[in-house]
């Protein structure tokens, strides 16, 4: 029979989670509205500043050619494929969800 050795990390994870699950447990009045007020950051402030620049990113990729002047001069100028400039151009502008999901669009076709 072998015995496992729990570690210090192991520990305090194990300890950080009880304690969090007894916390939810006590005070769920609290956690629910906790959720709540994130539930509507997200969904009334979060959600329409990022929706614009996610529809017109993906607008500008599928309809726009890489023979831009615009786009292969920024190309060049920062050592990346045009294919990859309108996720470098729009992840700049936007910020970070967007940036991902186009950097994750463009990983995925494999261009």
């Amino acid at each position: 029979m072998k015995i496992k050795i729990l570690t210090i990390k192991k520990i305090i994870k194990l300890v950080f989670t009880t304690g969090l699950l007894l916390a939810f447990a006590a005070f769920p009045s609290v956690c629910i509205r906790g959720a709540q007020n994130g539930f509507k950051t997200a969904v009334f402030s979060v959600l329409p500043s990022i929706l614009p620049f996610m529809i017109l990113s993906k607008y500008i990729i599928g309809n726009c050619d890489e023979n831009n002047k615009f786009i292969g001069l920024l190309s060049k100028l920062f050592n990346v494929p045009p294919s990859g400039m309108y996720a470098v151009l729009f992840g700049s502008l936007s910020g970070y969800p967007t940036g991902a999901a186009l950097l994750s669009d463009q990983v995925k076709k494999k261009d």
